[in-house]
């Protein structure tokens, strides 16, 4: 059935956009975070997130409504009124991009609609970027797991002439991207408050910004190190400040090294008889796959080079993978069982 994005925004199907935003605008202060702790919040603000995405956008709106979200997102195999259905010249399959945060700051602009309830530092630790000296500068953080590169920015000297002096304990602090951040490359600025010593021992806090370029490919576990940026103590050299790349959960693929896995469900009847599926790529295509072959379980169909850059060599890309997954019915009469007991070996 897909999502219905008038019911999530608790809207009409004829609602005029400043009553989506209006309505987004509610919904998005009453399952922020921050400020909502149900287990259930964060999926339910990213829900609030997409529905406005989508009905705040003629076109995407129109698609939405004469083929419900599978249509929009070029799942047309699945998709409701597709019978004759010929795809508009220039269709891009949308896709979500993962981040509700993006959204609501692109709504309620750079300011921080909570600052009453959570004070000047700008909001609760953990979601807008915030945690101990950290303030990310580029939107908030969502989910992912550890992985193993290194990425070193540096000036080349020891700062603060700290040779010798013993190090306190790196700080790590996970920077959460995107599939797309990651397939384009981008640039995350993220602003630290640090404690700095001055020549006659006084101590001042100090605000800095650190820019990190993201490379096309980068994976998770890549670790960008700015050294000596922690807080300074006295005869303590101060600690390096060390970002953790993590991949956010994506709703359409999955990211398994160099590849991107995407899954396509199909009816017993079209694994059978073969079928047409539409494949989203993540620069926004379609790719048809006609597939001949009897799907069975396990049943996979590669595009090559439709995957994420190669971070050693960003000009190639891996492959986008087409996982089958064959929805059985729950019942069949019993002229249906004897006509397939006919039919099949």
């Amino acid at each position: 059935m897909g999502k219905d994005y008038y019911k999530i925004l608790g809207v009409q199907r004829n609602a005029s956009s400043d009553e989506i935003k209006k309505a987004y605008r509610k919904m998005a202060l009453k399952y922020h975070p921050d400020k909502n702790k149900d287990k259930n919040a964060e999926e339910m603000f990213k829900d609030i997130a997409e529905a406005y995405e989508v009905l705040s956008d003629k076109e995407k709106r129109e698609i939405y409504d004469r083929y419900g979200e599978q249509g929009l997102k070029g799942q047309f195999a699945d998709a409701p009124n597709t019978e004759g259905f010929s795809r508009p010249n220039g269709f891009k399959a949308y896709t979500f991009h993962g981040d509700p945060f993006q959204t609501f700051s692109q709504v309620f602009g750079s300011g921080s609609p909570f600052a009453d309830l959570f004070g000047p530092a700008g909001g609760a630790s953990g979601h807008n970027g915030h945690f101990g000296m950290f303030s990310n500068m580029d939107g908030f953080a969502g989910d992912g797991s550890d992985g193993s590169h290194f990425v070193s920015f540096s000036n080349g000297f020891d700062n603060g002439g700290h040779h010798g002096m013993k190090q306190d304990p790196a700080i790590q602090k996970e920077l959460y991207l995107s599939l797309e951040e990651l397939f384009t490359g981008c640039t995350k600025r993220m602003k630290i408050n640090r404690k700095v010593i001055n020549s006659m021992g006084l101590e001042s806090r100090e605000e800095k910004v650190l820019e990190i370029n993201v490379k096309r490919g980068w994976k998770e576990g890549t670790k960008i190190t700015f050294p000596n940026e922690g807080d300074s103590y006295p005869n303590r050299k101060p600690a390096d400040i060390v970002f953790v790349v993590k991949e956010k959960r994506h709703e359409t693929w999955k990211r398994v090294g160099n590849d991107l896995h995407y899954t396509v469900s199909v009816s017993l009847k079209e694994a059978l008889l073969g079928t047409t599926v539409y494949v989203p790529t993540i620069t926004g295509d379609l790719k048809n796959v006609v597939v001949s072959d009897v799907i069975k379980p396990g049943y996979t169909r590669t595009i090559h080079g439709e995957g994420m850059p190669l971070p050693k060599n960003p000009k190639r890309r891996g492959d986008l993978i087409v996982k089958f997954e064959i929805n059985f019915p729950k019942h069949l009469s019993d002229q249906s069982k004897q006509l397939l007991r006919n039919a099949l070996p």
